[in-house]
């Protein structure tokens, strides 16, 4: 089956037949679009003859209202504002708005109208419509409604979460009037100067319709027997209601009263072309996307709203009126990105949408150029260690690294889990090869008859399996407990480190430290679990020291504690049955009797020779105590990731780059 053809069939079981109100997508990289397709009527709510004759099947060109789509694109006008240096996201928003506004604002600053944590009201909007052919005067509509609608009080921080229509229709003042202080109307011309000149060509412009009203149309509508019509009926202006069948009630052309918060149109091509834009990094600075793709709080980056998305954060902005239905969506770990217009009001575009980028992403997976070769390399003692090297086939540029990484996976007693991050580092274009492995007794790394588990082996280990792919140096990566492994390597053969990540890495540098990290690791879980949780973990940790259950105690308390060590638990995917049968409590009791009895020292490492930085979650599992302590005396940098727990390349990737970057750019 082609690609094209699997992305038809979903869009096609979506609309199943063509004279039904239309539905545009298309899906696309930081490199193009990959697919775009539409289906159904433009003008769903005339008779079928006259459909027959006027070509009015709908088109990716077709432009439709956006609705709340429009809040993404005045977040990114904030932020390309800020970068001139003409706003600060921290500035009181009441500081630049003029008197008969300001004196209904409380104290929010410009980010907090945002991230809806500004303490806005949000009445319906509903009569807040006016007909395409109508002007309107938006600045003394919204007075009027300010002066009726007052903020809550808020703190300057941890202020709560509450959707606001009304604080991105201040946004769009505070836009209008910094671009030069032209009319609220005037605030999609803004949206196209500040976001898309320089950035396209002319004709290109013209040919697909930005927020411009001089392209084909689609019109929006609703069905005749639904709870939605009446409401619309009800609430908003009647001369908007004209056209209709026995199905479909036409929504005649009209703009909400608030061009910032709702107002401009576009195609599902001019929306592609912008979100092909963000992927690349050319409308706004790196410090801005950061800023979009870092959550704020549990509902919102700084311009996209978060959900949870079968284990994964996706970031998406949708939007609905009394018409069309539209959604963004941006999977930036996946470079992927779509969008989807409907001509329904109350068409489901996110679940669409949801099943166009699943189905992308499993075609990245097959066509990915980074295939994993396996291979068993054999230890000095006979052990058979389980290696996996991640390679990037394609090399379509020059790496930023030139020698390969190797990854050290956490635990102990648990087998790897770091192939995401192999695939991320690869992805960014920071090296062309990453090695992963299962450590000695756990996962399909099985120990040789007589084999030990001792910290010396382990370390031996590494650079039996550099030497086996003949290395002549490797960057090395330790997450959690695999950072005690990688410093004890990078201490006993520092002439074959290029450099040293320590990625969460276990706080300690020695045996008497261990009893005190396992207490604030205790503590951790405590918090973010709750007491029923984490009593069920005390029942567990008793249980793991019972022969013939030890391991499925040890499975059991793995399978509760990862759901921890994500920044939202809620995100956390399932294990998969094949990771948790490569558990074993014995190498958790073995490899941290063999700490606790080989590492009496501080570990020491050439520092001058060896360029290395820590990363911290600023929520990791060890408190901030512990880490600021380990911080002080590490002699490499440190980096702490804000809304990060314990792994970063899950709750943090694009932050995690940025860190790995930064720090690679300095060596």
């Amino acid at each position: 089956m082609s690609t094209k053809h699997q992305y038809d069939q979903i869009l096609s079981s979506k609309v199943p037949h063509q004279n039904l109100p239309g539905v545009q997508v298309i899906i696309l990289t930081s490199k193009g679009i990959i697919y775009e397709g539409a289906r159904g009527l433009a003008n769903p709510a005339v008779k079928q003859q006259q459909t027959e004759n006027n070509n009015d099947k709908l088109t990716n060109l077709h432009q439709a209202n956006l609705y709340s789509v429009t809040k993404f694109f005045t977040a990114c006008c904030i932020l390309r504002l800020v970068e001139e240096g003409k706003l600060n996201l921290s500035a009181k928003a009441r500081d630049v708005l003029p008197n008969n506004m300001k004196i209904f604002l409380n104290d929010c600053t410009i980010q907090q109208l945002v991230t809806h944590t500004s303490g806005a009201p949000n009445p319906l909007p509903l009569s807040w419509a006016h007909a395409s052919d109508q002007e309107v005067d938006e600045e003394s509509l919204l007075g009027d409604i300010l002066s009726k609608n007052s903020f809550a009080k808020v703190k300057s921080s941890n202020a709560p979460y509450k959707y606001s229509n009304i604080g991105y229709w201040i946004l769009g003042y505070i836009i209008t009037k910094t671009c030069g202080d032209v009319p609220m109307e005037s605030f999609p011309k803004c949206c196209n100067e500040l976001l898309f000149h320089g950035n396209l060509k002319r004709e290109d412009e013209e040919k697909i319709g930005l927020f411009l009203n001089d392209l084909p149309m689609s019109y929006g509508c609703v069905s005749r027997w639904s709870l939605l019509h009446l409401v619309a009926k009800l609430f908003c202006p009647p001369e908007l209601f004209k056209i209709s069948n026995k199905s479909w009630v036409r929504i005649e052309p009209h703009y909400p009263d608030g061009s910032s918060y709702g107002g401009l149109v576009g195609s599902s091509r001019s929306l592609a072309s912008f979100l092909q834009l963000i992927l690349q990094g050319k409308v706004l600075s790196s410090s801005s996307l950061d800023l979009l793709f870092t959550p704020q709080n549990n509902h919102m980056s700084v311009g996209l709203h978060l959900r949870s998305h079968q284990g994964m954060q996706i970031y998406h902005k949708e939007g609905g009126g009394a018409g069309c239905h539209s959604t963004i969506q941006f999977r930036p770990s996946h470079d992927l990105a779509g969008c989807v217009i409907s001509c329904d009001a109350a068409y489901d575009v996110n679940l669409l949408m949801d099943e166009l980028l699943d189905c992308a992403s499993e075609i990245q997976k097959e066509h990915n150029a980074i295939t994993p070769e396996i291979e068993t390399v054999l230890a000095n003692d006979g052990t058979k260690l389980h290696t996996k090297v991640y390679t990037n086939n394609t090399k379509d540029a020059k790496p930023l690294l030139e020698y390969p990484f190797v990854l050290i996976h956490g635990g102990p007693g648990v087998p790897d889990y770091l192939a995401d991050l192999a695939h991320l580092l690869i992805s960014k274009n920071i090296v062309d090869s990453v090695l992963c492995f299962d450590q000695r007794g756990v996962g399909l790394s099985r120990l040789a008859p007589g084999g030990q588990i001792t910290i010396d082996l382990m370390v031996d280990d590494i650079e039996c399996i550099r030497k086996r792919y003949g290395w002549e140096k490797v960057h090395v990566l330790g997450h959690s407990w695999g950072g005690v492994l990688a410093r004890l390597y990078a201490q006993k053969k520092p002439n074959y480190v290029a450099s040293l990540v320590l990625l969460s890495p276990s706080a300690v540098s020695q045996a008497s430290e261990w009893p005190r990290m396992e207490l604030e690791v205790v503590k951790y879980n405590q918090r973010k679990g709750g007491f029923m949780s984490f009593a069920a973990l005390g029942v567990l940790s008793l249980l793991i020291n019972i022969p013939g259950i030890s391991n499925i105690a040890a499975r059991m308390i793995f399978t509760r504690c990862i759901k921890n060590y994500y920044f939202d638990p809620s995100t956390a995917p399932n294990p998969s049955q094949d990771f948790l049968r490569g558990i074993s409590s014995n190498a958790v009791f073995l490899t941290k009797a063999a700490f606790m009895r080989e590492i009496k020292e501080d570990m020491k490492i050439e520092w001058k020779t060896i360029p290395s930085v820590a990363i911290f979650g600023e929520n990791d599992i060890y408190g901030s105590k512990l880490i600021s302590e380990f911080s002080n005396s590490f002699k490499g940098d440190v980096e702490i990731i804000g809304n990060c727990s314990h792994q970063a390349w899950v709750d943090q990737p694009a932050k995690l780059v940025n860190a790995l970057q930064t720090f690679y750019g300095r060596i």
